[in-house]
């Protein structure tokens, strides 16, 4: 197979570590470890010593820098530039011969045999997007105005940017409508559309054939969210068929999120009662008696607090076992 007919995997990450070595792995089962490649957001100035710190690694390794933006005619939007434009892996990626990319980012978690997901025959050469959350967009998304202010007059679309696949020829397409915006100056230094925007738009504007990622695996997707936080060993505990989970952190941040959570319950926060049972009741026995130790510590400091009593007698984090 030539090298213009093979599909590819991209791993989004800003830094290599076991979490990007992990997922790179598994999308190599199915891809071939030779057709993956860790695109890196360098865009900080931390250096080549953060790019390449492990000798031998089954991938490749594509650096975004500054200097590379520079080479592809793409604006450094400031320290947010990472976040907000992740179509830039694509771009980056272009400089490889490859027909379709599966994008993933190393919070999304692929349990029990999910990275299957990537060989589905459903994803044919007449497919150019697979992805989640595709949907036309109305003025009350957050990036419509952005959008419209920046290409007036066509069709505004939404998606979910964690995973997803893309042909070629869609994200030349919207590399062109990414440059289309940059060519028009600041624009009043209006914000610029995110990576969303730019390629479901461009997907919606250039009749590109859509597939949805959970038509016929509902529940493959029972726990992705783009607001939630999973811990992913509790979830592969309890569940034992293929899941794509997101976003899936460690344990030190599921604490983090629940004090966060019991805090604006406390604060008066009406959906955040929802989204701390939702942490909490997808936990394992063990780190959830850690998490309901931290959430009494987080109440009982808020407390004295507000009755402006000194914080001695709180928990504290060595009570945390």
């Amino acid at each position: 197979m030539a090298d213009s007919d093979r599909d590819i995997a991209l791993v989004r990450s800003r830094v290599i570590d076991g979490r990007a070595l992990e997922l790179s792995a598994q999308l190599g089962e199915v891809v071939g470890h030779s057709n993956v490649y860790v695109v890196l957001d360098d865009m900080a100035g931390e250096g080549s010593d953060r790019s390449h710190p492990i000798k031998d690694a089954p991938f490749q390794i594509l650096p975004i820098t500054r200097a590379t933006l520079e080479t592809m005619d793409l604006n450094y939007e400031g320290p947010r530039t990472g976040w907000k434009c992740g179509d830039y892996v694509l771009y980056r990626a272009l400089s490889e011969e490859w027909r379709n990319a599966w994008v993933v980012e190393t919070d999304v978690h692929l349990l029990n045999g999910a990275q299957s997901l990537l060989s589905d025959p459903r994803f044919d050469e007449d497919v150019d997007l697979a992805c989640l959350n595709y949907r036309e967009a109305d003025a009350k998304w957050y990036w419509a105005d952005s959008f419209w202010q920046w290409v007036p007059g066509q069709k505004v679309a939404s998606m979910a940017f964690p995973i997803f696949r893309v042909s070629r020829s869609l994200a030349n397409a919207a590399l062109a409508l990414r440059k289309e915006i940059y060519s028009r100056g600041d624009l009043h230094k209006l914000e610029r559309p995110n990576d969303e925007s730019i390629l479901a738009s461009a997907a919606r504007n250039g009749d590109f054939a859509v597939v949805d990622l959970r038509e016929g695996r509902k529940s493959w997707f029972d726990y992705f969210s783009t607001v939630l936080k999973y811990h992913p060993p509790s979830i592969a505990a309890k569940r034992f068929d293929p899941l794509v989970v997101h976003s899936g952190v460690e344990a030190p941040e599921v604490v983090a999120v629940v004090r966060s959570e019991v805090r604006k319950v406390l604060d008066g926060d009406r959906t955040a009662s929802s989204r701390l049972y939702a942490v909490a009741s997808n936990l394992s026995p063990d780190l959830l008696r850690l998490v309901f130790t931290t959430a009494v510590e987080e109440a009982c400091e808020l407390s004295r607090k507000r009755r402006g009593l000194p914080l001695e007698g709180v928990p504290g984090e060595g009570h945390l076992r």
